[in-house]
């Protein structure tokens, strides 16, 4: 891989990126580069975009100087985004530019040592990843007891948690996750996960105040927003499959929620707690913005609450008081 330029980034199609060049997958290097501060992402109701750290980039090769040069540059094409790229050693090519004039395709041979390298650095991730987890769950003690009754430990911070300690924990929370997954809607009677009740079922499809702030809380606490989760599967798992999944089971709706407004939820809510504004109003940020259906008859109950009476006694006074009322409405039509 010496003399390469690679993508920092990857972008679907190219085969140019750092998870070709290191044979680790983009799910393990994120957590990586980001615990490292060699890249960022902008988080806001959604993990929106990841900038590379040019500085943190250039501090790093100077540490690595002494035994290897790694070379950092960027290139923008017109109507593109900025791309960033490193090599290591002396680059064969001055730009990544005129690389991929040269129409070569960058594949990368790993040594056989290089194996134990990538256990290791997926090993260091997993313990990242886990320990990210608890931190959002930070204080449940109750279930390190469950796991481990004979010598339960209170646990303060996630830092002075010993590793088994975190495994043990980290396996409950997905283990969760996976059972939420597994959650049958179509079950009836439904048993509560408890096992100690039954849910009854709610006639409506539209998640209500209750039902969107309990998915926003069980999404952030999975990890919904967090930025060293790849962007794909893993999150859309944690917000669709597993927390949407496990409320609408909870509270006894028929289908999952949808996911795809937990974004705009959160929004909402946000925005609401930042500016302060229609908080007095005692309407929640995130109710439901429709009114529900009206039927014809309600709607004119409102306007003139004696209309149909008197539409009644017409039809009395004309047909009669044993006339049908199929027979009523025909006459008068």
């Amino acid at each position: 891989m010496r003399g390469y330029w690679y993508r920092i980034l990857p972008v679907d199609g190219m085969h140019d990126d750092i998870s070709i060049a290191t044979g680790v997958e983009w799910t393990y290097l994120l957590p990586l580069l980001m615990k490292l501060g060699l890249i960022v992402a902008k988080v806001t109701s959604v993990v929106k975009e990841i900038q590379v750290v040019k500085r943190q980039w250039d501090e790093f090769g100077r540490g690595m100087a002494a035994s290897i040069r790694l070379e950092t540059t960027s290139i923008r094409r017109k109507k593109q985004p900025r791309a960033y790229f490193f090599c290591l050693g002396d680059p064969i090519w001055s730009n990544p530019i005129n690389q991929n004039k040269s129409y070569m395709i960058v594949l990368v041979e790993l040594p056989p040592e290089g194996k134990q390298v990538r256990t290791k650095i997926k090993r260091t991730v997993n313990g990242i990843l886990r320990r990210r987890l608890i931190g959002r769950v930070n204080g449940e003690c109750s279930l390190l007891h469950v796991a481990d009754s004979v010598d339960a430990v209170t646990i303060t911070t996630v830092a002075g948690m010993e590793e088994e300690q975190v495994v043990i924990l980290a396996n409950i929370f997905e283990e969760r996750i996976s059972f939420a997954l597994a959650l049958d809607l179509n079950r009836r009677p439904r048993v509560s996960r408890t096992k100690e009740g039954f849910i009854p079922i709610l006639p409506r499809r539209q998640a209500d105040e209750r039902s969107r702030h309990l998915v926003i809380h069980t999404a952030m606490r999975w990890g919904w927003r967090d930025p060293f989760l790849t962007q794909s599967r893993p999150r859309l798992e944690i917000a669709n499959m597993a927390a949407c999944r496990q409320v609408a089971y909870d509270l006894g709706y028929t289908a999952p929620l949808a996911h795809s407004r937990l974004p705009f939820w959160y929004g909402n809510l946000s925005e609401a707690i930042d500016s302060g504004e229609n908080l007095l109003d005692g309407d929640d940020p995130v109710s439901p913005s429709h009114c529900g259906k009206t039927s014809y008859v309600e709607t004119l109950e409102g306007t003139n609450p004696e209309y149909l009476r008197e539409l009644y006694r017409y039809a009395e006074g004309v047909k009669g008081y044993l006339a049908s009322a199929k027979k009523s409405g025909d006459e008068h039509a």
